[in-house]
């Protein structure tokens, strides 16, 4: 026999919850950001060490 527990959850709990959820929503929206943004510095940077390769090669 299972028994079913049942939790009184307050306006104010539902928005403390609502609140983390979009805390951390923002806190990977943020993360996806800082990648994005690392890996185009990347991508630029590789971009430019192979530009000067090239240079380097018709000298």
């Amino acid at each position: 026999m299972s028994k079913r527990v049942v939790a009184l959850v307050s306006q104010t709990d539902l928005f403390a919850l609502d609140l983390g959820i979009r805390v951390d929503l923002m806190g990977l929206v943020i993360t996806l950001k800082v990648c994005q943004v690392m890996s185009k510095h990347n991508l630029n940077l590789k971009s430019r060490l192979n530009l000067k390769r090239a240079q380097e090669v018709q000298v």
